[in-house]
């Protein structure tokens, strides 16, 4: 389902009967996603194009500019050649994106590599719904 930028999904894990709540956006060069899974909020960030090639379980980084508020850095791991998770400080993330009208994404891959994107936070609280309630932020 889209919602503005924004799509969701929602599923329910059978091995466990947990839901599994996404929010995201992508375009062709960087995409972002919000998942909520067993009470717990993730961000993940790929590359459509898989040209990152990050080396599973090391470090990239994502620098975070929500409209002209200081930078928010995040250091996660590859959890595939051109995913990246990160765990810190979500709730706040969300936070400031449904206060938010634009987000830059600059994703850095271990080999100092980076993608930058921009991309609207418009109708973040409507994308944003179940994963709140879900998972609290």
């Amino acid at each position: 389902r889209f919602v503005g930028p924004w799509f969701t999904t929602a599923t329910i894990n059978t091995a466990n009967d947990q839901p599994s709540l996404v929010a995201g956006q992508n375009t062709e060069t960087l995409g972002f996603k919000f998942t909520c899974f067993d009470h717990v909020v993730s961000l993940g960030i790929w590359q459509p194009d898989v040209s990152l090639r990050l080396a599973i379980a090391r470090k990239s980084s994502v620098e975070i500019r929500i409209d002209n508020l200081p930078p928010i850095v995040l250091v996660g791991i590859g959890t595939a050649r051109n995913l990246a998770e990160f765990v810190q400080d979500i709730g706040q993330l969300m936070r400031l994106m449904l206060a938010g009208h634009v987000v830059e994404l600059s994703f850095t891959d271990h080999f100092r590599h980076a993608v930058r994107d921009r991309f609207r936070l418009d109708n973040a609280d409507i994308a944003f719904a179940a994963i709140a309630r879900a998972c609290p932020l």
